[in-house]
């Protein structure tokens, strides 16, 4: 299980990757559907994840299954 911290370096990364100037405490209290405003292409969702892996491998138990997780919970729409 990861704790906000991870999730806080997981995001910042997402959106820094994706090419989005925002932060996850920009976002992290928002009520709004502020997600529909963002987006990311298949190759950057794979950059992502593996960076999110490595980031995870000392942290959880299988940070495949965490990164999978992390992805459907918090990761943006993939458009190509």
């Amino acid at each position: 299980m990861i704790g906000e911290n991870e999730v806080r370096v997981l995001l910042d990364k997402m959106f820094e990757i994706a090419g989005h100037n925002i932060k996850y405490d920009e976002i992290v209290n928002r009520k709004d559907q502020w997600f529909n405003g963002y987006s990311m292409t298949q190759a950057q969702e794979n950059e992502w994840m593996d960076w999110g892996r490595d980031y995870l491998k000392d942290k959880v138990t299988n940070p495949d299954t965490t990164m999978i997780l992390v992805n459907t919970t918090w990761g943006l729409k993939v458009f190509e």
